[in-house]
């Protein structure tokens, strides 16, 4: 028997927003670090990590997109980068660096605490959305 899916159950619920536009937000700040890496023009491993920094960007980019198009297992890869982006900007700041940072860590912060409420999971598992 085939399932018929209603149109509320095709909706991203608010957390699961919040989880993707703060990965995609994330994945925007690390491809400016890349662009920055490259531009500033130490040669070629300036240009090698900036390359990297961009292909990460997009792969991140790619994370809040397969959680908005409900990929059940997208939850893990957006819950690892998010993580791993708390613990370098945390990093980054007790070694000096400027304290508005601390935002890159927040969005990372959101998109992890988002991704892993029960709304977000019950509706990446497939369950329909309740009312």
């Amino acid at each position: 028997m085939n399932r018929v899916t209603r149109r509320s159950d095709l909706r991203s619920p608010l957390p699961v927003l919040l989880a993707a536009w703060s990965t995609w937000l994330s994945a925007l700040a690390l491809a400016g670090v890349g662009v920055g890496s490259i531009v500033v023009g130490h040669g070629r491993f300036s240009i090698g990590v900036g390359a990297m920094l961009i292909g990460y960007a997009l792969f991140v980019a790619l994370i809040g997109r397969w959680l908005v198009r409900r990929a059940s297992w997208a939850d893990g890869p957006l819950v690892a980068s998010g993580i791993l982006h708390l613990v370098v900007v945390v990093s980054l700041v007790r070694s000096g660096a400027p304290a508005w940072f601390l935002v890159l860590a927040a969005l990372a912060g959101v998109a992890v605490v988002s991704a892993l409420l029960p709304v977000s999971r019950r509706w990446l598992a497939g369950a329909p959305q309740t009312r």
